[in-house]
């Protein structure tokens, strides 16, 4: 917009909703190499296990649950199980 427009970055930033400090600041790039990696290492050890077994073994190598829930997902992991059902609710007939 600076650029096609020729208004200042001010007006350019608060058209978009954005801070100024986005719009000099270079976006870091993600590297998750090493939360991949453990993911995929520790659903080869347990592949029955989901996020809720996986998340308090892998804090403990330092990665944030945000994280490592975002990178579960990208690798398609939070696929709906299906449950185990017990006995069933039967309704009595009322008598």
């Amino acid at each position: 917009m600076v650029n096609e427009h020729g208004i200042s970055v001010r007006q350019a930033c608060r058209a978009a909703r954005l801070a100024r400090s986005a719009f000099y600041a270079p976006r870091r790039p993600r590297d998750d190499g090493p939360v991949i990696a453990a993911i995929q290492g520790y659903v080869q050890d347990n592949p029955r296990h989901g996020f809720d077994k996986l998340y308090p073994t892998l804090r403990t190598q330092g990665f944030g649950k945000c994280r490592l829930y975002r990178v579960y997902k990208a690798l398609k992991l939070n696929l709906k199980r299906k449950g185990v059902s017990g006995n069933p609710i039967i309704p009595s007939c009322g008598n």
